[in-house]
């Protein structure tokens, strides 16, 4: 099942009119809906009767762990526990360091180390993880690339799809279904031997809060 949000806008800002805040504000509002990416699937999908829920105090005894969603700010989050560096990328660091994607970034694939030099030239700050991550059957890399003017930025994972995954094992032998759960990423097709969905994006959301 591939699911595709078409677009999350808000207008926002801040009653003195601080840039700062309001740039700040979209920063977390970004990492925000990221991580709803990959946790709402989780909680959605995943049967606690049948698998322990991710950070379940009191886990079940001889269940299983539930399988974990994947999302931007969740694969750098997974690689920080595994020790690994987490790279900030921003406008003077790469001015320094034009030759950085290659040299530090290696471990990635081309088609990420290729997204990521096009965010670094278009001016954007990249966060991303030293090298890919496993987890739950999915082997890849998340990074953000975020405008330092506005805060604003794409929240994105392997091969490009602005959002989140989740692989889950359905009951039919050998059935695999994969969630794919983004912001900006275009709807596509999944075909199962007994499913077929197409879905395209689902709504525009726009919010206008007032920041303190």
């Amino acid at each position: 099942m591939n699911i595709d949000i078409g677009h999350i806008r808000n207008v926002s800002w801040a009653k003195d009119n601080d840039d700062k805040k309001w740039i700040a504000y979209n920063r977390l509002r970004g990492q925000y809906m990221s991580a709803l990416e990959h946790a709402v699937p989780e909680r959605f999908f995943n049967d606690p009767a049948k698998c322990n829920l991710q950070g379940d105090s009191n886990p079940t005894a001889g269940l299983p762990e539930c399988p974990q969603g994947i999302s931007a700010m969740k694969a750098l989050g997974i690689a920080a526990s595994q020790g690994q560096r987490i790279y900030t990328i921003t406008r003077k660091v790469y001015s320094e360091n034009p030759g950085i994607v290659s040299s530090a970034l290696s471990a990635h694939s081309y088609d990420t180390q290729n997204r990521v030099q096009q965010s670094l030239d278009a001016g954007y700050e990249v966060n991303i993880h030293e090298r890919p991550i496993t987890e739950s059957g999915w082997m890849g890399s998340g990074f953000t690339a975020i405008d330092p003017d506005t805060g604003a930025g794409a929240y994105t994972i392997e091969e490009g799809s602005n959002g989140g995954y989740r692989e889950h094992l359905t009951s039919e032998p050998g059935g695999r279904l994969l969630n794919i759960y983004g912001i900006g990423s275009p709807p596509s097709t999944y075909d199962a031997p007994l499913l077929k969905i197409h879905m395209k994006p689902l709504f525009w959301l726009f919010i206008l809060p007032s920041i303190q």
